[in-house]
């Protein structure tokens, strides 16, 4: 009895010291699809995607003939915007409804198609106010045109940076420009023509999705006068800093070319993967996917295919999803990244050649996460990752700033065939830990699929699920609170002590 008692106690001090999972979490059903919400009058729908915040509030979307955005406290579930529903102008109604992001004040922020003119507009919401960011259409600030085909994201200060193509008022195009919302203030931070880094001018300011981080940092893509093809320029309130330009590669062996799939971390550094094109550019074989990062004062190409596999044994690729080159990597707020790889040549063979790693924080030295053929934490079955190949990375793994992933996987030699065969964990300190599995009870039902997996610095694990009924949701997966944890803590050394003073029966 002992034994097990300090066998318990260990493992509560090591999720306390190591914030290591020790015990199984506690998963709430945030939402079904039968259930109607809080402001709503017809069912929530299927579920479409989902956005996890620090603070364990979800937003999600759904796809149904009433497709809707929600925000969920708990089992609090409150509809946000519908297609078909009228827009806070009163005059217009939701064309259709698409959610970017999830802020840690709780806001989202989502893209909608206004009816019947089917007008571009951007909205921050919460549960009781919407508001409008901006919309094509809309006439500049200084009266000399107007906003069209836009595109942007907010931080958690409540600031939304945003690209634009803009006309003038004779319907011709005059630009593309960078700007930045603060309340009702809007500033420009971009547009062809303006001085840029060093005072060279922009000679265009590309359409892609600018980011900001919580600092007001914004990071958009441009060229300048007399500088290279493409550059990721940074600015922060004040200057310009060129983070990434198109050229000769870090290392010196090839050159990288443009891209449009960079992540903005709170450091004010970004990551991206773009291929390192080595020898000549007309032989495909020649384009070797690389990720990079950069601070602005330094270019790292944390990875190029055709490296060595961590360990040693074998040669890591990281060409592995066809989405590679336009989906973001996974990079958090401690400058980690987080990849899904190919490993050849390995002692493993083909068994063992597909494989899930980070980096730590100075993106210089590689870690291995999980690989194909390792059991699972269970025992009933192996890791797979096919599902992954054929989606965006961010649906089937997901990073905190922590360096904790949420890996939502196949698995091959399980018990139930096709009906146990994925599961979805919480890898962290070197640990896997069960969250879900294909064939688990739930509401009456079994679980026959999982998707949509977010994770958060609390190492709450936010995902969709498919019963067998038919029904599908969404549910929050939680560690134990560090109080509970201490609370158990105590009782185990006072149970111990007891046991210690009272060895022999009386």
């Amino acid at each position: 009895m002992t034994r097990h008692i300090a066998v318990l106690l260990t493992a509560a001090l090591a999720a306390l010291i190591f914030r290591v999972p020790a015990f199984a979490g506690s998963t709430q059903v945030l939402a079904t699809s039968d259930q109607i919400p809080l402001g709503g009058s017809s069912p929530i729908g299927h579920l479409a995607y989902i956005f996890l915040n620090n603070n364990g509030v979800v937003a999600f979307s759904t796809i149904s003939a009433t497709s809707g955005i929600y925000l969920a406290h708990g089992t609090n579930v409150t509809l946000v915007a519908q297609v078909g529903a009228l827009t806070p102008d009163g005059i217009k109604t939701y064309g259709s409804v698409i959610p970017y992001q999830l802020t840690q004040n709780n806001q989202v922020v989502f893209y909608c198609e206004q009816g019947p003119t089917f007008d571009e507009r951007f909205y921050l919401a919460d549960d009781h106010s919407i508001r409008l960011l901006v919309r094509s259409d809309e006439s500049l600030p200084d009266g000399t045109g107007r906003f069209l085909y836009n595109d942007g994201s907010a931080n958690s200060n409540g600031q939304f940076a945003f690209s634009s193509e803009t006309y003038d008022n004779k319907n011709q195009f005059s630009g593309n420009h960078i700007f930045l919302l603060t309340g009702d203030q809007l500033s420009q931070i971009a547009s062809d023509g303006q001085a840029g880094p060093g005072g060279a001018p922009f000679t265009s300011i590309y359409d892609y999705r600018p980011a900001i981080n919580n600092s007001g940092q914004i990071l958009f893509a441009a060229t300048y006068a007399n500088g290279p093809v493409f550059s990721l320029v940074r600015f922060d309130g004040t200057t310009y800093t060129e983070l990434y330009h198109s050229g000769v590669s870090p290392r010196g062996d090839g050159t990288v070319i443009a891209l449009d799939n960079y992540v903005f971390n709170n450091l004010g550094q970004a990551a991206f993967s773009v291929p390192d094109i080595v020898g000549d550019s007309t032989v495909f074989t020649n384009w070797h996917p690389a990720l990079f990062r950069s601070d602005g004062n330094s270019l790292v190409e944390v990875l190029q295919s055709g490296d060595p596999a961590p360990g040693g044994s074998g040669i890591i690729s990281t060409d592995i999803n066809p989405n590679s080159r336009t989906t973001q990597p996974l990079f958090n707020n401690a400058g980690q990244l987080a990849f899904l790889a190919s490993i050849t040549g390995s002692n493993g063979g083909a068994t063992d050649g597909i494989g899930i790693f980070i980096t730590d924080s100075t993106a210089t030295s590689l870690s291995e996460v999980a690989r194909v053929g390792q059991q699972a934490p269970d025992g009933n079955g192996f890791l797979s990752f096919p599902a992954s190949l054929a989606s965006p990375l961010s649906s089937t793994i997901a990073l905190n700033d922590h360096g904790d992933l949420a890996i939502l996987c196949q698995l091959t030699g399980t018990s139930g065939g096709a009906n146990d065969d994925s599961a979805l964990y919480l890898w962290s300190n070197g640990h896997l830990v069960q969250i879900a599995h294909e064939g688990d009870h739930l509401l009456g039902s079994t679980i026959q699929s999982l998707r949509a997996i977010q994770l958060n610095n609390a190492d709450q694990v936010a995902y969709g699920f498919v019963l067998a009924d038919g029904r599908t949701g969404v549910a929050l997966w939680s560690v134990p609170e560090p109080s509970s944890l201490i609370l158990f803590t105590f009782a185990l050394v006072a149970m111990t002590n007891t046991r210690w003073r009272n060895p022999t029966p009386i």
